[in-house]
């Protein structure tokens, strides 16, 4: 069960957001493919393309999803998971927040957790005592158990990969929009009917590239994370001292 789990985060957190972000280039290969073979081999071609650059890329968008991964934190205040236990945000109602701080004194008995007063003086270390408490219940909530957080924890890495190789989408993204939509007007001068296949291919890359513009943000990938840590301190209530 561990493997196949290891095996769903992979495909969807770290194949499919390169295969994305490659997709314009595998468009431009089956825009000239259309010219050139039947359209079943274009779209094998431009498959085929796309799964083999895709496992070249795979630790590369995994990388830079995590090597950007701080830059989120700065402009969302940090970890939302650490965040959520502190005692003057928000995000949470003061009943729940009260009872993962009991809750998590009693999973990990040498943990104290910080009071208001040493939160205000001290932020830094009550935010080490939440990271710490954070770690455990990731540690605490693997396997079958808890398929919900693995669906959540799968939904943000895909969308944080992703975000994470914004600048090379964008670029790869204008390569694409450029090629396909160049060789649909070459197969419209030279009064081919192949520009209908190019023209599609154009048509995907400009959407492509304004998603990267405008949807893909922070913010994008905040949904997910903040639901991510919703659910692994909600973990909280189903642990015991002895699990």
């Amino acid at each position: 069960m561990e493997m196949k789990a290891l095996d769903a985060y992979s495909l969807k957190a770290r194949y499919y957001p390169t295969v994305i972000v490659l997709a314009p280039l595998c468009l431009v290969v089956l825009a000239v493919g259309s010219g050139v073979w039947d359209p079943m081999k274009g779209t094998i071609s431009a498959v085929v393309s796309a799964l083999g650059m895709a496992l070249v890329m795979d630790q590369v968008g995994r990388d830079q999803g995590k090597k950007k991964e701080p830059r989120l934190y700065d402009a969302w205040g940090g970890k939302p998971s650490t965040r959520m236990l502190r005692h003057h945000d928000t995000t949470l109602d003061g009943v729940t927040r009260r009872r993962y701080h009991e809750k998590l004194a009693e999973l990990i008995p040498s943990v104290r957790m910080p009071t208001v007063e040493d939160e205000a003086a001290n932020p830094e270390a009550a935010d080490a005592v939440y990271e710490s408490c954070g770690a455990f219940l990731r540690q605490k909530t693997r396997g079958k158990d808890y398929a919900l957080l693995f669906q959540e924890n799968t939904n943000y890495g895909f969308r944080r990969n992703l975000w994470g190789m914004k600048s090379a989408g964008i670029v790869i993204s204008i390569v694409g929009t450029l090629g396909c939509s160049g060789l649909t007007a070459w197969y419209l001068l030279a009064g081919k009917a192949d520009w209908l296949v190019s023209g599609i291919c154009a048509s995907v890359c400009i959407v492509q590239l304004v998603l990267w513009t405008f949807r893909f943000t922070p913010d994008w990938v905040r949904i997910p994370a903040e639901e991510y840590a919703r659910q692994l301190l909600a973990a909280c209530d189903s642990l015991t001292p002895n699990q």
